[in-house]
């Protein structure tokens, strides 16, 4: 069994999300907000965007403690991804 339907099962049995919200979220290839609440809710990241269109800065997870987790900063520009490996 892969990871996606394992973490599905877990899901569902707790009841946090449904099977088929899911498997949307694993079909799609456009990034949304709803994978990126997804990714920072049940993995332990925390991920900043900065948008350089609109010049806003988006967050999601938890910022306000000082834990030892993964911090994604991206950088959002004509609906492209990019990494930022230095401020």
């Amino acid at each position: 069994m892969d990871i996606k339907y394992s973490l599905r099962d877990e899901l569902v049995e707790k009841g946090e999300m449904k099977a088929n919200e899911i498997d949307a979220l694993c079909a799609s290839y456009k990034v949304t907000e709803i994978h990126l609440k997804f990714f920072a809710k049940y993995f332990p990241c925390r991920i900043l965007i900065f948008d350089s269109q609109n010049s806003q800065v988006k967050k999601y997870g938890k910022w306000k403690n000082d834990d030892n987790i993964l911090s994604l900063v991206l950088s959002v520009l004509n609906r492209e991804y990019s990494v930022v490996v230095d401020l």
